[in-house]
């Protein structure tokens, strides 16, 4: 069905999907076993056309000295290694490399990674409220602050378009604020050697939002793993992040190739331009440096000043008209 559905629809959806992604999964591995063999430990995939190395989970069996044990956010614990470079388009025997045991130091306030410096407290921010924010965030490689102040904050506003409340955005939105999250408490969860993750929980009188920042001492890419018990009305959350980085115009992927976005309101034609469609990037870039932000799904985003932000929920009344428990 085009267009956003009632309850039952995703279920079937879910449910279809689900039996068409284990039966790829399933074929995949046949096919991966009859080139390789049975007698091969473990195996890894590249699928793309450059070579690549990162992030594997690997069997509980196979945890050793190149593999970090981590509790997700689901509760469940994971075993993690970093794979050796891959070639394009190969099926190759998993090789692990041998994580630093010094690659993160943390005292408290402030993470220093092989790439990052990050802050995540200061006078500035709000004990109990603020926990989650990035005070600061310094790129060792570059030498540059990528954050003109605190990023990853989340905002929320109340969401009443006029017209088609599930599909549209009010242009005035920002002129009605909400206080969502009234409490927010920190933990380190993960202290290396590959991922190095602070865990948030930010609760508000209904929902409750559960993040994990991961670094990594093999890649600059920071991961914002979120999770969310949603149950509000009428109101929009979005994440923002005001970066260091003078630039006239923002880029986001869309269905069939790239949107560009003006970062200021000077004209009637750009206060139209207060949400923009993205799928897996938004980008900001200036003369020789640039930040993405990338995403597993599809979102709204808009981009002002030196400031994008993601929108990450709308909570309208309908069509699903009866509020659920499970919602």
């Amino acid at each position: 069905l085009p267009g956003s559905s009632i309850e039952q629809v995703y279920d079937d959806a879910k449910e279809i999907a689900g039996e068409a992604l284990r039966l790829s999964e399933e074929n995949t591995e046949k096919a991966s076993v009859s080139l390789c063999g049975k007698k091969t430990r473990a195996l890894v995939r590249n699928s793309l056309s450059h070579p690549v190395q990162g992030l594997v989970k690997v069997p509980a069996r196979m945890s050793g000295a190149e593999t970090q044990q981590l509790l997700e956010l689901d509760g469940t614990v994971s075993h993690y290694g970093w794979t050796e470079t891959l070639k394009p388009w190969s099926i190759s025997k998993l090789a692990l490399k041998k994580p630093d045991p010094d690659a993160f130091f943390w005292d408290g306030k402030t993470l220093t990674t092989p790439f990052w410096r990050a802050s995540f407290l200061d006078g500035s921010l709000r004990a109990g409220k603020d926990e989650g924010c990035l005070f600061k965030l310094h790129d060792r490689i570059r030498r540059k602050d990528v954050f003109s102040s605190p990023g990853n904050r989340f905002q929320a506003f109340e969401d009443r378009p006029s017209f088609c409340e599930p599909w549209e955005v009010d242009r005035n939105f920002e002129t009605h604020p909400k206080e969502l999250f009234t409490k927010a408490r920190q933990e380190i969860v993960a202290t290396g050697p590959l991922i190095f993750v602070v865990r948030t929980v930010f609760e508000s009188k209904a929902s409750k939002l559960v993040q994990d920042i991961r670094f990594y001492a093999f890649s600059p890419r920071i991961d914002f793993v979120t999770w969310c018990d949603w149950h509000e009305r009428r109101t929009m959350l979005k994440v923002a992040f005001p970066f260091n980085i003078k630039a006239a115009q923002s880029t986001a992927e869309a269905a069939f190739g790239l949107l560009k976005r003006p970062m200021t309101r000077a004209t009637p034609v750009e206060q139209e331009m207060f949400e923009t469609p993205m799928h897996r990037f938004a980008d900001l870039s200036e003369e020789g440096y640039g930040v993405s932000l990338l995403n597993n799904c599809k979102y709204g985003y808009d981009g002002k000043g030196t400031t994008l932000r993601q929108t990450l929920q709308k909570s309208p009344p309908y069509p699903e008209f009866q509020p659920v428990p499970e919602q």
